[in-house]
């Protein structure tokens, strides 16, 4: 081949999918080699913005032929076949369904591997050497549940569930139909019918075989009069040690008072005489809470819940959920998450499962949007225009209504801004003859009193002609981090004209804009389309912008442009073999990075790209789109595979949750809240799709908090002379104690999703470490110092006043076994470490003084190490902050927190 070029220059060497390494380049020979990610595909060459033609290219990879059976339970042998595999297992993995299978053998061509306990239907895969091989169906006959219909009924109603795994027929089965057990009509391993019991209330559906529950669903039994209830969360799977409010709710989404509570068996779980109540779990068993015409379904287990178990469930308003979509963390807000039911309504769901609020959404047109006060914001499509809506983030309530203007034609690009500040584009026109097009502006709403901030104009050429004029073309509208909303927009100067524009306006919550003169084309045959253009924050700094062009001949032409201030630099933008379109950045890494989709083709496929503000494309794979930055550089992607910084394949994420801004993770059933291993986000602030956790455009880093452990758990006997040089080692429940430890941490700060800049203590930063060690000092001491950014949670001292303040005492080696056996404990341990690095992390929040006034009650405060142990205080529910401590956290933190 010819025409390469004497230098490489710009030049790129594209080998089976992605970009190569050159090792020499000349004008007619190129030497380059494999990307580690590379794949079977075509080879090709790009030099001064055009690619060569292709040459097949043939990688090996691992590739599946052939899978026998296609179908299994758990611990099923399934052989699969092809080549590519490896001599050896290596770091390779199997999956079947969505587990990662026990391999038993493993060669080059052929692999036995076992379905894991817990998978499902899904595909199978293998992953070697950072390459993922194609997917062949496989489907793993799981206790699951698909569908349950009717999903209510009085006594008598036949009810039918479809599936998989309900086994060949009953057996010891049980069918679960709101309160208690169905009467069974029918049994099949795909197919159950059941009818309700006489005594059955308003609860769950599932279905038990050989000791295992399915997946719960909603179902309401009517009472007299038609009249339902729910009691929210529907299904609770707790531990020994464990606590948890519960409610009951209207059919209309009220709660619902002066019900009687009764638990099936008070020894294994307890309710408390409060409202709403709080269960305590006492023993490992499985019992039923009921309140007037509704019930809960509770599961106590004894040891730590596994991967994927759903911590609760909340069955919605009955019309079946149709997404989860997280909250931003706000003092003025109560959801973790909204849930968009099938009817058109919206529940504000807490972490604990309760629902706060139900709003009706159903005239909402395009995306709607959490907000930064805790509630949501969209468009509501009226009779006669458009109109912007904000719902309190406490009631679900209409804070306000704002009517678009005598001139606005509609209401369009919705944004938030982190204080609070809604941005909309409003477009104008001249309401008398002729009805000339209007320049259009970007408006800013105050949240709080609905009424407008201000009009910023966009420019444009002059007003369009009667009628039909074009005037600027908007392309989008996002908050990035530098606090401005950018509107990328492209126009002609006269239409029909030669002359185009792309430019950017940019403004802030104040008001202040700029408008950015981006790019300018002449020939006729270039042209740019709205959905074409894209853009994404460049950290802090601005934004980068994409687009993409056509010369003369049609070819494609990728552009790109980096905003400093109110000025860009456009450059090449980055390229990938036969793309159609631009490419579309989607994530932003740790490192400054991009990650983004580009689509090839004829829009069948993709390549997810990874590049840098200067354009040079890093890595690519195939057929995959980005989902998640994480902190370790990596990516997560739509497929659930999770690749390194260098785009190799290093295993899947089966259903990937959705995860709030607090941590938890959710899935889709009910609204499930699971247990996940969940992936820690990168800092950037666009490390999620579509901006924060919420997605709702807007550039703010997720909310973090971490402990950095040091040193081994250890219990240590109340009179060592009883037991010389023994030191009991925990690490084992270590997992427990971090995670009671964690839980209480958070809770300190789960209405402050604070944000500042790192090597300022006065900033709010919760992205400050924790740092533990365990000295031999009785009480917890701290280092809080200004800017450090490091308090010290000393929790030997936590570990030992757990054991006196419940008390225990270590004195024989049973003691010392109960005392590893006791959950209590580890929790109390946890719970213990977690309020004291609270504490210490509230010092670097406030303004002055550095401290905190130690009279707080329901933290361990430091106080009395010389007189005793009674100061420390634990406990599972949030801290409590003195009023005087209280007032000045929040006013560190601006009110609302800071982002």
């Amino acid at each position: 081949m010819t025409g390469f070029g004497a230098t490489q220059g710009t030049g790129a060497v594209w080998l089976g999918g992605s970009p190569a390494a050159v090792v020499s380049w000349s004008d007619t020979q190129i030497v380059a080699t494999l990307a580690s990610n590379a794949r079977s595909g075509n080879a090709q060459v790009r030099q001064n913005g055009l690619w060569s033609n292709t040459e097949p290219l043939t990688v090996t990879t691992a590739t599946i032929l052939t899978v026998a059976p296609a179908t299994g339970v758990a611990g099923t042998a399934v052989t699969i076949t092809g080549s590519g595999f490896g001599a050896q297992q290596g770091s390779g993995q199997v999956w079947l369904g969505t587990g990662v299978g026990v391999v038993q053998s493993w060669s080059d061509t052929q692999i036995v591997a076992q379905v894991a306990a817990g998978s499902f239907s899904g595909n199978v895969r293998i992953l070697q050497n950072g390459v993922m091989s194609n997917a062949l169906p496989f489907g793993v006959d799981a206790l699951h549940i698909a569908s349950v219909s009717p999903n209510s009924g009085t006594a008598g109603t036949s009810v039918t569930f479809t599936g998989s795994g309900f086994g060949a027929s009953q057996g010891a089965g049980v069918v679960w139909l709101g309160s208690v057990a169905g009467d069974v009509i029918s049994w099949s391993d795909a197919q159950v019918v059941a009818a309700v019991n006489a005594a059955a209330v308003t609860g769950t559906a599932r279905i038990q075989q050989n000791g295992v529950w399915s997946n719960p669903f909603g179902f309401t039994v009517p009472a007299a009069g038609g009249s339902a209830m729910t009691i929210t969360p529907s299904l609770l799977n707790m531990v020994v040690g464990d606590t948890h409010t519960i409610q009951a709710l209207s059919s209309a989404g009220q709660p619902v008072t002066g019900l009687t509570w009764t638990s099936s068996d008070p020894a294994v779980v307890s309710l408390s005489t409060d409202y709403p109540p709080i269960l305590t779990a006492l023993a490992a068993g499985h019992i039923t809470i009921t309140a007037g015409s509704a019930s809960a379904d509770v599961t106590v287990s004894a040891s730590a819940l596994p991967l994927g178990t759903a911590l609760w469930s909340n069955p919605g308003d009955g019309s079946g959920v149709q997404s989860i979509v997280p909250a931003v963390p706000s003092p003025s807000g109560v959801a973790d998450v909204f849930a968009f039911q099938n009817d058109g309504t919206v529940q504000a769901i807490t972490s604990d499962g309760t629902t706060a609020w139900t709003a009706d959404v159903s005239q909402a047109w395009g995306p709607i949007l959490p907000d930064f006060l805790g509630g949501l914001v969209f468009l509501r499509d009226d009779s006669d225009g458009f109109s912007v809506v904000k719902l309190d983030g406490m009631t679900g309530q209409p804070d306000f209504v704002y009517a678009q203007g005598p001139q606005s034609d509609f209401l369009g690009y919705l944004g938030v801004g982190t204080d609070g500040t809604i941005f909309a584009i409003q477009y104008n026109w001249d309401s008398t003859y002729p009805y000339r097009r209007l320049p259009d502006t970007v408006i800013g709403i105050d949240p709080t009193t609905g009424t407008q901030k201000f009009s910023a104009p966009i420019p444009m050429e002059a007003p369009g002609p009667p009628l039909f004029a074009s005037g600027t073309q908007e392309c989008g509208l996002m908050i990035a981090g530098d606090g401005y909303a950018y509107v990328p927009y492209y126009y002609n100067e006269m239409p029909g004209d030669e002359v185009n524009h792309l430019a950017l306006f940019r403004v802030n919550s104040s008001g202040a804009y700029d408008n950015i003169h981006v790019y300018d084309w002449t020939t006729w045959i270039c042209d740019i389309v709205p959905f074409d253009v894209n853009m994404i924050t460049n950290a802090d700094q601005g934004i980068l912008l994409t687009w993409l062009t056509w010369d003369n001949s049609g070819t494609p032409v990728p552009d790109m442009a980096v905003t400093t201030g109110a000025s860009a630099s456009p450059i090449n933008g980055p390229g990938a073999p036969g793309q159609t379109t631009s490419i579309a950045p989607a994530l932003q890494a740790q490192d400054g990075s991009f990650v983004g989709t580009v689509w090839v083709g004829d829009w069948d496929d993709t390549y997810m790209v990874a590049f840098d503000a200067s354009g040079n494309v890093r890595w690519s794979v195939p057929n995959d789109q980005p989902q998640l930055a994480t902190a370790d550089g990596g990516v997560i992607g739509q497929s659930g595979i999770t690749y390194d910084q260098n785009g190799n394949a290093t295993g899947m994420i089966a259903n990937l949750p959705t995860q709030s801004w607090r941590g938890n993770a959710y899935q889709v059933g009910s609204v499930d809240q699971i247990v996940a291993a969940l992936s820690n986000a990168a800092t950037s602030l666009w490390a999620h799709l579509g901006g924060s956790p919420s997605g709702n455009g807007t550039a703010a880093r997720p909310w973090n908090l971490k402990l950095v452990w040091q040193n081994a758990f250890s219990l240590y006997p109340d009179n060592p002379q009883y037991l010389p040089n023994l030191a009991i080692d925990a690490t084992s429940q270590a997992a427990t104690i971090k995670s009671a430890a964690l839980a209480a941490f958070k809770k300190a700060f789960v209405s402050y999703p604070v944000n500042g800049s790192e090597g300022s203590a006065n900033t709010g930063d919760n992205r400050a470490n924790v740092s533990t060690s365990s000295p031999q000092s009785l009480c917890g001491n701290s280092s809080p110092f200004p800017g450090s950014h490091d308090s010290q949670v000393f929790y030997t001292a936590n570990m030992e006043q757990a054991q006196w303040a419940l008390p225990i005492q270590l004195y024989t080696a049973q003691d010392v076994q109960n005392a590893l056996n006791s959950v209590a404990l580890m929790k109390a341990i946890g719970a213990g470490i977690g309020n004291n690095a609270a504490h210490e992390v509230a010092h670097q929040f406030l303004l002055a003084g550095y401290g905190m006034d130690d009279a707080s009650t329901n933290t361990y405060n430091g106080q009395g190490c010389d007189g005793g142990r009674a100061p420390w205080v634990y406990g599972f529910g949030p801290i409590s902050w003195e009023s005087v401590t209280a007032n000045a956290l929040q006013s560190a933190l601006g009110g609302g927190g800071r982002q």
